[in-house]
């Protein structure tokens, strides 16, 4: 957890006993995870509130098991590209590259690519692990993109979704962004909490990424060392997990 005090806020929260109670009756691996549990108490307010946000993140891991996706399954939206992991920030966050130019909602089904989402969400989760991190960050490419490869289905699943990985998002970079962006964006943000509305920037200039994430984890479209072709976001993701992070304290 970021805060390193988080423990003892925990404890002297006054739902925490009254909440325990509540989830007496959840799967240990749920109920037992203190940090899952106070990053569900920091997104809602009541104790009634905190039960069915964990008891909905339960029963769809259950039945969704998105640890056990396969690459296999996702193999059309590997095949174009539209998301990858390719690197790291400057203090260990996993960088979740969206491509939005490759997404295109007429050609891509739809289940494949929320499965897809939650495959490199779950591949992020590892990387945090490996990193001693507990976000990650998200970067939004529109370049080339128009009207064609706007998904709100997408994004409306996805406004579902962030509930079941609890303050994770470190920061939502948007790069070229335009008129057109702020307009779907505003569609867009009813699906969207506003914390995770609170962590997007709209970056002017490229260079600007480079105050946070070293160039050896940028791409080389973004002014890094960083080169991803098609078909080979697995083999970095795997240099990266047997790698040790390079890790800056945060200042």
């Amino acid at each position: 957890m970021e805060d390193p005090n988080w423990r003892q806020k925990m404890g002297k929260d006054p739902r925490l006993p009254k909440l325990r109670d509540s989830i007496a009756d959840i799967d240990p691996k749920y109920r037992d995870d203190d940090d899952l549990l106070w990053r569900i108490m920091q997104c809602r307010d009541s104790v009634s509130d905190c039960d069915k946000m964990l008891r909905e993140l339960a029963a769809w891991r259950e039945s969704y098991k998105p640890e056990l996706i396969k690459e296999e399954e996702i193999s059309s939206s590997l095949a174009a590209g539209s998301f990858f992991i390719s690197g790291c920030d400057k203090i260990g966050r996993p960088i979740i590259v969206v491509m939005g130019s490759r997404h295109d909602p007429d050609k891509q089904d739809h289940a494949v690519t929320i499965r897809a989402m939650v495959f490199w969400m779950e591949k992020a989760m590892q990387l945090m692990k490996h990193n001693g991190v507990d976000q990650l960050v998200l970067i939004y490419d529109r370049l080339n993109a128009s009207m064609k490869n706007l998904d709100f289905a997408v994004i409306k699943d996805w406004g579902q979704i962030q509930n079941y990985y609890p303050l994770r998002l470190g920061m939502f970079y948007v790069l070229h962004s335009n008129m057109f962006f702020n307009v779907a964006f505003n569609m867009a943000s009813v699906f969207l909490s506003q914390r995770t509305i609170s962590k997007v920037k709209l970056v002017k200039h490229l260079s600007d990424l480079k105050e946070t994430i070293d160039v050896d984890n940028l791409l080389e479209a973004h002014g890094g060392k960083v080169s991803v072709a098609k078909g080979t976001e697995m083999s970095l993701l795997n240099r990266l997990m047997s790698t040790p992070a390079k890790v800056q304290e945060q200042k």
